[in-house]
């Protein structure tokens, strides 16, 4: 359950009428004292789209003060973490959630900022974990990359420390790929590379959502030559090719259960790695003890 989640009640069934309150012209909200009728209403009305009327509401009537210099206050600095309503649209965040600020000028009412969650989520090269937060609900944090948005200062409702800077470098290359499109070396790997697979699955896994440049892959000597898309340095990743026939759609295949299938189908890619490109196959190469060797001529 995400941080903070605001009670969100039920929609009407299907084919019932919401009964909405008039005023005393027939019109919402058209009485006098419409705005204590309007917020009456929402508090007592169930529909979702009355609860996100009711956080736009009560975010739109909070006060912003300035300094001198005309400067918003307070000042949000990047990687501080603060707790927001949003009243998203459709599937868009909606409720209390935790996020993290990215940018603040304090010029501009407007901040960007990184949502997070409590849900346990797949990691991908904009959605990863960053462990325990302290201050935070207890739990692992799983950060939004890929939901990266702008709102107004007026949704910020508390400040809670801030995360290790550690992870600025992951948040920027999530966003390298997210935004500027930018092909991770897993991609790489998956469409560059044939039949071949990276022979350190470990050190694969560390370095499989880095924003990555392609350079060229030798299969005579199993290397795959790529660079960091903000680097000129030329990296190196050993491959394996498989020992015996494999298509590259099976190794498309494998390489996706193997990160992101269910613990049964990793199990079962990990199996078939072994077999075609690990030692596995290397032993079934081998043959029998106490088989002679065929020797030609």
């Amino acid at each position: 359950m995400d941080h903070s989640m605001l009670p969100m009640e039920a929609e009407p069934p299907q084919g019932h009428a919401v009964e909405m309150p008039l005023g005393k012209h027939g019109m919402l909200g058209a009485a006098e004292g419409s705005e204590e009728s309007l917020i009456s209403m929402i508090h007592t009305t169930g529909p979702l789209w009355f609860t996100k009327l009711k956080l736009f509401s009560e975010c739109e009537q909070v006060k912003l003060t300035k300094d001198s210099r005309g400067k918003y206050t307070p000042h949000y600095e990047r990687r501080d973490i603060v707790h927001c309503k949003f009243s998203g649209v459709g599937s868009e965040y909606s409720g209390g959630h935790y996020a993290i600020v990215w940018e603040d000028n304090p010029y501009f009412e407007d901040i960007t900022v990184i949502p997070a969650t409590s849900q346990r989520k797949t990691e991908h090269a904009n959605v990863f974990p960053v462990g325990k937060l302290r201050g935070l609900p207890q739990g692992c944090t799983t950060l939004l990359v890929s939901d990266l948005t702008r709102i107004s200062r007026k949704r910020i409702t508390s400040h809670h420390g801030k995360l290790h800077p550690a992870w600025e470098s992951r948040i920027c290359q999530a966003i390298a790929v997210t935004f500027e499109k930018e092909r991770t070396l897993e991609e790489i790997v998956r469409e560059q590379c044939g039949a071949a697979l990276p022979e350190n699955l470990p050190l694969f896994a560390g370095l499989r959502f880095r924003p990555s440049r392609f350079i060229g892959y030798c299969p005579d000597r199993d290397e795959l030559a790529y660079r960091l898309w903000n680097e000129t340095k030329e990296e190196r990743l050993t491959m394996l090719s498989p020992k015996k026939p494999f298509s590259i759609k099976r190794k498309k295949t494998l390489m996706k259960n193997m990160f992101y299938g269910c613990e049964e189908q990793r199990a079962e890619a990990l199996e078939l790695y072994e077999r075609y490109y690990g030692d596995g196959a290397r032993r079934e190469e081998q043959p029998p003890r106490g088989t002679p060797l065929s020797i030609d001529g």
